[in-house]
């Protein structure tokens, strides 16, 4: 290895060494940034854990979940079971690996533009067909089927079907479709008192 005589020669060879450096440094690809936030409405739910996020600018935005993904809805903790097409969301995700990583999503459930409400009690819940049948204020009984897409909610938490009982006072949300009435939620009201 050649030492240098004069420091004036060393000195120059350090400030080359520097800039050849940096003009390296700065021909490299930007990272992606971290933490990249995303809102929109969602347009399609794919798989145990992908969802298609359309923005205000059309743009059409996959999204990967994975175990540590932290779901809100109401503010309250939610599940990637929880997405529903038409619903606005707003995440936060990361690129890593040509997926875009989602951190967290908020969900604020889409309303229906041709829903109906019925507010009444549950006399029977129909579990293999998937329906409750709710007798309003003024005695008369609808029967609502449910589907992977209803949203249920027992004081203010996510529930199931199952969780339904004879004598429980609900507020659901449907669409009549010929003679059948499709729940988009059900929701348990407060007991009167």
């Amino acid at each position: 290895m050649r030492r240098f005589q004069s420091p004036w020669l060393a000195w120059v060879a350090a400030v080359g060494l520097a800039t050849l450096t940096a003009s390296t440094w700065a021909q490299r690809p930007a990272a992606p940034p971290r933490g990249t936030r995303i809102q929109g409405h969602i347009v399609r739910v794919a798989g145990p854990n992908q969802f298609v996020v359309r923005t205000a600018d059309k743009r059409e935005v996959i999204l990967h979940a994975n175990p540590k993904t932290k779901f809100l809805l109401h503010e309250r903790p939610a599940r990637f079971l929880d997405l529903r097409e038409r619903d606005e969301i707003v995440a936060q995700f990361d690129e890593a690996e040509g997926q875009n990583l989602v951190s967290s999503v908020t969900i604020n459930p889409a309303d229906v533009p041709d829903a109906e409400v019925v507010e009444g009690t549950i006399v029977r819940v129909i579990e293999p067909e998937n329906q409750l049948i709710v007798r309003t204020a003024a005695g008369k009984e609808v029967i609502l089927t449910a589907d992977t897409r209803t949203r249920f909610t027992i004081n203010d938490r996510h529930a199931r079907i199952v969780d339904f009982r004879p004598g429980t006072a609900v507020r659901a949300h449907f669409t009549a479709k010929g003679q059948r009435h499709f729940a988009h939620s059900v929701t348990a009201m407060p007991k009167r008192r």
